[in-house]
């Protein structure tokens, strides 16, 4: 099968899609598939308009959408529509990793203007397009998507950090080795993980270490998280950044996870796929942004979700700590076996 891939800019390690396209197109050609990545970039003048006219022929068109990936304000205007009406009879399928903003509780109306434009024009440009196939990869955009009628359904994100196999790795045993990777958002509840963190220290006897993994963007999470650190006494190792082999090591030498991104919106965060894919159980939150009846993760990994503002939330924690560690769970294959199943 020969298979396209249109995306946003393609920077492999400073950003999430393209990483996982390309790992994505790595296992398809290892099964003889043959695949090709066009990028949208404006800041390089390529648009929607030039591809509408020159996209080459193939089995698949794969879109990885994201509004922000394709201009500057989330919106991309007649180029988009004018690729959807060229595309409408090719076998499309769209991964949505972003949708429309703004739908969330606390969003501010700025937010919400602009994400009702976002929405209109992402739903012309379906209705335009007539997609074979719809994916997304968390249940908060599952949710908004079939909420306007669409036939969209729920495809893992796998992460980008393979295993790195260096023999018997030690397991920490004096100490409970607590992992953060990845953007560390501002309006995480940092106070309440302390106050959760200090009470697993009592009651496992056991002392709290927080290692922070690469570089951060967000400088008020940052700040958050090391204030109630202090406050509470738990100290926090950064590493600045690593390999991916590094990283990997720290995944296996690490106890617990926490992510900053809430429940869910979760399957959308490559660093939190990575924790799950190494086997380690991951604090999160759910902030009510999503109907309880439509939050959901995927079944492989349920036991490893840990909500930090349920009451429990320590002694599951406690749980999963004493049991052995999972193993590792190669996310890529099955992602890429799931897509060619349902695309066949």
């Amino acid at each position: 099968m020969k298979i396209i891939f249109v995306m946003g800019p393609y920077r492999p390690s400073t950003c999430g899609i393209s990483d996982y396209v390309k790992l994505l197109s790595e296992a398809l050609e290892q099964r003889n598939h043959s695949c090709k990545i066009i990028s949208i970039s404006p800041s390089q003048g390529v648009s929607f308009s030039d591809l509408a006219k020159t996209l080459p022929d193939a089995d698949l068109v794969s879109l990885q959408f994201s509004p922000y990936a394709f201009s500057p304000n989330g919106l991309s205007g007649v180029p988009i529509l004018e690729f959807a009406e060229s595309i409408r009879h090719r076998k499309l399928h769209i991964m949505f990793h972003e949708i429309w903003i703004g739908a969330y509780h606390k969003a501010s109306l700025k937010e919400k203007f602009i994400g009702w434009i976002q929405k209109r024009e992402i739903l012309k440009f379906l209705n335009l397009a007539k997609p074979h196939l719809i994916h997304t990869t968390n249940c908060a955009a599952l949710h908004r998507l079939k909420s306007e009628g669409l036939n969209a359904s729920y495809l893992n994100l796998f992460g980008a950090i393979p295993l790195t196999k260096k023999g018997n790795i030690p397991q920490q045993k004096k100490n409970i080795s607590t992992i953060l990777f990845g953007t560390l958002y501002n309006n995480f509840p940092y106070a309440l993980l302390m106050s959760k963190l200090c009470q697993l220290e009592q009651e496992s006897k056991k002392k709290v270490q927080l290692k922070l993994i690469g570089i951060q963007r967000e400088s008020k999470g940052l700040n958050k998280l090391k204030k109630f650190a202090r406050q509470k006494n738990i100290t926090i190792e950064e590493t600045g950044k690593l390999s991916t082999e590094e990283i990997s090591i720290h995944l296996q030498l690490s106890d617990i996870a926490v992510a900053t991104t809430p429940l869910d919106s979760l399957g959308k965060s490559m660093s939190t796929a990575s924790f799950l894919e190494h086997g380690l159980p991951v604090i999160t939150v759910n902030d009510g942004d999503t109907p309880l009846d439509k939050l959901f993760f995927r079944k492989r990994f349920n036991e490893q979700i840990i909500l930090l503002n349920e009451s429990g939330s320590v002694g599951k924690m406690r749980g999963i700590l004493n049991e052995p560690k999972r193993k590792y769970f190669d996310g890529v294959v099955d992602t890429t076996d799931t897509m060619l199943k349902v695309l066949s």
